[in-house]
């Protein structure tokens, strides 16, 4: 059996259909909308957009102990 193929600008405006007909609450359907966009650029990003540079990144020493205030530390850099 042969499926049907949509392109990326068919499945968004299905979706936007879908919201508007009232599939979703507003927003839900603006979630929705947001995650399949998501998912569908993610093919057009380099990784230098989506990644955090090395030089920026919150690391531990791998014998870190993960108690409350190394948690709240981490918490607080806003990792």
């Amino acid at each position: 059996e042969v499926g049907t193929t949509y392109s990326r600008q068919e499945l968004m405006e299905m979706l936007k259909q879908q919201v508007a007909l009232g599939a979703f609450d507003a927003a839900t359907g603006q979630i929705a909308q947001q995650v399949a966009e998501g998912a569908m650029s993610f093919r057009d990003k380099q990784v230098h957009e989506v990644m955090t540079p090395l030089i920026d990144a919150y690391m531990l020493p791998a014998e870190t102990r993960l108690g409350y205030d190394m948690i709240r530390e981490i918490f607080e850099t806003g990792y």
